[in-house]
């Protein structure tokens, strides 16, 4: 690759988490990617996935999951396997070729990146250092009960074979053994590699948010101007299944065929959104939601570690508010 020397540029990498507001994010940066431009920030297409606003073709290379495809992780469709520094050289070419001053790739995955990883991620954008003045990872993190009941939410949704039981229990006990949910760990393992001063920390809570929104908090970090559309608004392009839609979906998904389920999933939101789906005396009470109990031992479970990435990555003595 070329190090003609070129205009100071800053690159954030976006890496989650999960559950907090990333689709939104990646849409709508996505969707005015020429407005935001005009102010010095590339969204690249390099990377992007057919139809969709992610860098899941950046990140996937470098999780440890991607020579296979996995219950939670199945290939989507329009996947293409690359080599990492190739696709990195092409997302090279493009910023060059751009007018941009600062870099935005968004993927969720890329906090499931072990630390080898991490490190191999590294190496492929020194090849830019010349040319990259920072590297600044950004992490949105919620409260893992909040985390854990919406994720279990959307697994259930997009998940054809679900490998964990029906319940929030049975999911959560399948998360807590997956490297992603120990938050301190994740960070660390980042910090060690692009330093700690360049790891961002923001706590998914709407009054911890500028305008109480991820779009308008993400443009703050980036130095850039909201586009109208975006002041306070998050748009939901990936809503939550309701209560009878979640408890329904879960029969689906373990009593029939994978090809069949996926009918049968569609049919079922169709008839909840037309507001006909029973559900009075046929879903558990609380299906798909903590306990206050369950809530206050999981925050039991993380609390110290809330504090340490407050104090490490925030300069402050909490990050979220107790359940």
């Amino acid at each position: 690759m070329e190090t003609t020397q070129v205009r100071a540029l800053k690159l954030y990498i976006h890496a989650g988490y999960t559950k907090t507001g990333t689709t939104a994010i990646q849409g709508h940066f996505a969707s005015y990617r020429t407005q935001y431009l005009d102010q010095g920030l590339l969204y690249p297409m390099t990377g992007l996935l057919p139809g969709e606003p992610k860098h899941y073709c950046l990140s996937f290379p470098f999780t440890a999951h991607a020579s296979t495809s996995t219950p939670m992780q199945p290939r989507p469709a329009g996947f293409k396997a690359g080599n990492a520094k190739v696709l990195f050289e092409e997302l090279y070419s493009e910023v060059i070729e751009s007018s941009a001053t600062s870099v935005l790739i968004s993927s969720e995955e890329f906090f499931e990146i072990p630390k080898q990883k991490i490190t191999e991620l590294s190496e492929v954008i020194r090849s830019w250092s010349c040319n990259v003045s920072s590297v600044k990872i950004v992490f949105y993190l919620r409260r893992h009960d909040k985390w854990l009941e919406s994720g279990f939410n959307q697994a259930e949704k997009i998940t054809a074979v679900p490998v964990w039981g029906m319940s929030l229990f049975d999911y959560t006990l399948y998360m807590l053994g997956q490297r992603g949910t120990d938050y301190l760990n994740v960070l660390n393992d980042w910090a060690s590699v692009f330093g700690i001063g360049n790891i961002i920390v923001r706590p998914y809570q709407k009054e911890e948010l500028v305008n109480g929104s991820t779009i308008d908090d993400m443009c703050s970090l980036l130095e850039v101007i909201p586009h109208d559309s975006s002041q306070g608004k998050d748009a939901d392009p990936n809503r939550s299944l309701s209560t009878a839609e979640l408890y329904f979906v879960g029969l689906a998904r373990r009593s029939l065929s994978p090809d069949i389920s996926a009918k049968v999933v569609q049919a079922i939101m169709l008839q909840t959104a037309s507001g006909d789906m029973p559900s009075h005396g046929i879903v558990p009470v609380g299906y798909g939601t903590f306990s206050e109990y369950q809530r206050n031992a999981i925050w039991n479970m993380y609390w110290r570690d809330y504090v340490k990435i407050a104090r490490l990555y925030l300069g402050k003595a909490h990050l979220f508010a107790k359940p």
